[in-house]
């Protein structure tokens, strides 16, 4: 059985540049290295990653981009992968939460990829 830790403490920098500038405090994930710059992309390349260990591709699968907010003005964003029958898509789910953590990345209700048959 394999044991998995989540350390979901942020550090938290703050610069003092002057008077006449400002800038927010820095917040970075520990052991993520930061915030991705395509987020998108770099929750998409987990489920890559995740789909070769199986010996499958995200080439070979539809990918559909689907705007889940309750209306025009939430950008929340579900991309739906569709890898066919014949897998359990329960584990493939939770094995991609357990890579996209191990990455520094969250799936939230903003961002997040789900496989479906």
């Amino acid at each position: 059985m394999m044991e998995m830790t989540l350390d979901d403490r942020t550090t938290r920098c703050e610069v003092e540049l002057g008077p006449m500038q400002a800038m927010a405090p820095v917040v970075s994930l520990s052991g993520g290295g930061g915030l991705p710059d395509d987020p998108e992309a770099a929750h998409l390349e987990a489920a890559d990653e995740l789909l070769h260990r199986r010996g499958m591709s995200l080439a070979d699968c539809e990918v559909s981009r689907v705007y889940a907010g309750f209306d025009g003005g939430d950008d929340a964003v579900l991309l739906v992968v569709r890898v066919g029958r014949g897998v359990d898509m329960f584990a493939l789910n939770e094995a991609l939460t357990a890579v996209q953590l191990a990455r520094g990345l969250l799936p939230s209700a903003q961002l997040d990829v789900v496989f479906q048959a």
